[in-house]
């Protein structure tokens, strides 16, 4: 018998709810998943091979 069932005398129900939210947590990061990968390209990079950096500003400091 589980503690909290022999104090309370009834199954803990939060653990229901935490059940549910992983399980919903799990759906959405897999969908977000698909889509990332959709996008997502394998590139392989050769020893001294030549690449280009393109390097943005921040907030505009100089």
């Amino acid at each position: 018998m589980a503690s909290y069932k022999a104090l309370y005398s009834h199954k803990c129900r939060t653990t229901l709810k935490v059940k549910v939210i992983r399980d919903s947590l799990k759906v959405v990061s897999n969908h977000q998943q698909f889509y990332v990968d959709l996008k997502r390209k394998e590139i392989e990079f050769q020893i001294n091979g030549k690449v280009f950096l393109k390097v943005s500003l921040w907030k505009k400091i100089f």
